[in-house]
């Protein structure tokens, strides 16, 4: 039996499914609830969720599957009897990574597993390439980042670095807005490479017939802006400098910078112990972070060190 490759396999399955008349890619999602709240109902209760196939388990006239949503994950239970011929024999042309909605009762296994027992079933987009079986394993960390977006399918705390990023970049947000600064966008492509000792990425401007630069930070414009009489403005964005790169490195980046017109280094110093304080509270609801073998505490003032005395220190 020839053995085929499994995007094939998939593929084929896709237009199986297509002579079926099932779109298996459709516009609209009937309507639903999350994971984590239909596992909260009481038994016997209608819910519907959606959500991607991370298991897929035939036994006969039942299948079981795991369906799983960026925060919980839920037991599925097909059965001939519940679905009728035609929608049961379906199932096989459905395959891990598949998303799916689901409708169904809630129920409790002899093995105490929250479980929907599927009375219907839409397929809201049809995978066509499996999921790696070692992935959860890999340890090889640039193949992961070459493919960010499977990592993040995969993996919740990737997903939850993203998370917690994006918390921070708000965070920054309230803060400077509270204390009276102004957000103002820049220019990115700028005349000059300036603003920090970096080699810039270099593009022209056509209309201009010159050579332009990404921006390696976003201080000479800010400066100007302060110049113009706005005296508290930031901006956060992409900086971009043309130097080596990694899986810890990236030449392209986001910089938040904040000028304060009048304020003293102290102050800025100040400024910016609190912005830290607030932030790690935001993300962490509480004062101290565990990071690896480490426990740190930001809820107390930050060590104020010269760097004469730290060089004498150590030099």
């Amino acid at each position: 039996m020839e053995n085929k490759p499994e995007a094939q396999i998939r593929l084929e399955k896709l237009e199986q499914l297509k002579k079926l008349g099932v779109n298996p890619y459709p516009s609209a999602t009937p309507e639903h609830t999350v994971i984590a709240e239909a596992r909260e109902k009481k038994e016997e209760t209608k819910v519907a969720v959606v959500g991607r196939l991370t298991s897929f388990r035939e036994h006969g006239k039942m299948t079981f599957a795991d369906l799983e949503d960026p925060e919980s994950k839920i037991q599925l239970f097909f059965s001939l009897k519940d679905m009728g011929e035609k929608e049961y024999k379906e199932l096989s042309l459905f395959d891990v990574g598949d998303y799916l909605w689901v409708s169904g009762e809630i129920f409790t296994t002899k093995a105490g597993e929250i479980t929907i027992k599927a009375k219907e079933i839409t397929l809201l987009s049809k995978s066509l390439l499996p999921i790696p079986d070692d992935w959860n394993g890999l340890t090889d960390i640039e193949a992961r980042y070459r493919q960010r977006a499977l990592d993040f399918k995969v993996n919740k705390p990737a997903r939850q670095i993203i998370e917690t990023r994006s918390k921070v970049i708000s965070g920054v947000r309230e803060f400077l807005d509270r204390h009276g600064f102004i957000e103002i966008q820049t220019p990115v492509l700028q005349p000059i490479a300036g603003g920090a000792t970096a080699k810039p990425f270099i593009t022209k401007y056509n209309v201009l017939d010159a050579d332009f630069y990404l921006r390696v930070s976003t201080e000479l414009y800010l400066k100007r802006l302060v110049v113009g009489g706005f005296e508290r403005v930031y901006e956060i964005g992409p900086d971009f400098r043309n130097e080596g790169i990694s899986h810890m490195h990236n030449p392209e980046f986001t910089m938040c910078e904040f000028y304060w017109a009048y304020q003293t280094p102290e102050g800025l110093m100040k400024a910016t112990q609190d912005m830290v304080q607030y932030l790690v509270k935001k993300t962490h609801e509480s004062s101290t972070v565990t990071y690896g073998e480490y426990k740190l505490n930001f809820g107390q003032d930050f060590e104020v060190k010269k760097y004469t005395n730290l060089i004498k220190e150590e030099a």
